[in-house]
């Protein structure tokens, strides 16, 4: 029934779509795909508070359902109704935690101002907020190295991660031994590069064996290192200027 429904859908029957999906929710009251295809024709025949009457029959009879949870949500952020899409997201985590890394996540992206932080723990090390200064052009932020917190330039134009001599010296620092090493030529002569690893920390996103360059350089800008693209590659990065924070999200 629910393949008729998707042939009827496709050959724009949408009535006798509706009725092949009614059909199947008679059989099968707890079959989540088809009630997720009706409120999909349902928003396309009739628009999307009908969706959302209809996903709200599903989840009264499937109160256990997280994918009927997680969708609900879908329909209500699409009609706009962020702060109750909030609140589906976050019994679909109730429900099944492990379902709702993706609803948590979704929480985040949606309305920081609508998330209540009951779920930080499902949240953590999907995505972080961490505030940040600007100097010159340029933005810095705090992160936590083996433990030890120094001051970062955010260059997404850096392939790699670099730590500074004199921050390792300053925190007495030890990093793994180096593993390889990188020479290059500058204006001031020849300079080396040693690559090893760290464990850094930027707000909630806790990252361990981190590809780090080793630089013997004293920047006029008091920072402590960089961070690069080996690092903001795996998340979506947004800098909220008016808010003073970087957002970052696991892709």
């Amino acid at each position: 029934l629910l393949e008729q429904a998707h042939i009827y859908k496709y050959l724009d029957e949408f009535e006798k779509a509706k009725k092949a999906l009614n059909l199947c929710l008679e059989h099968d009251p707890h079959y989540a795909a088809a009630w997720n295809n009706l409120a999909l024709l349902m928003r396309q025949l009739e628009g999307s508070d009908v969706a959302i009457q209809v996903m709200n029959q599903a989840v009264e009879k499937n109160p256990q359902s997280s994918f009927l949870l997680y969708q609900k949500a879908l329909f209500e952020r699409d009609a706009g109704d962020i702060e109750t899409a909030v609140k589906s997201l976050e019994k679909s985590i109730d429900v099944n935690p492990e379902y709702g890394r993706a609803a948590a996540k979704l929480i985040y992206e949606l309305s920081d101002e609508h998330y209540s932080g009951q779920h930080k723990e499902v949240i953590k090390g999907l995505m972080a907020q961490v505030p940040f200064k600007i100097i010159g052009k340029h933005v810095y932020l705090y992160a936590i190295v083996n433990g030890h917190r120094g001051f970062f330039l955010l260059d997404t134009g850096a392939t790699t991660s670099i730590i500074y001599e004199r921050f390792l010296r300053k925190k007495k620092l030890k990093l793994p031994p180096y593993h390889s090493i990188t020479v290059y030529e500058t204006v001031m002569g020849m300079s080396s590069m040693y690559r090893t690893t760290a464990d850094i920390k930027l707000g909630d996103l806790d990252m361990k064996g981190v590809e780090v360059g080793v630089l013997d350089f004293e920047p006029n800008d008091g920072s402590d290192g960089i961070i690069g693209q080996n690092i903001l590659s795996q998340y979506s990065l947004e800098i909220n200027y008016e808010k003073g924070f970087v957002k970052l999200v696991g892709l």
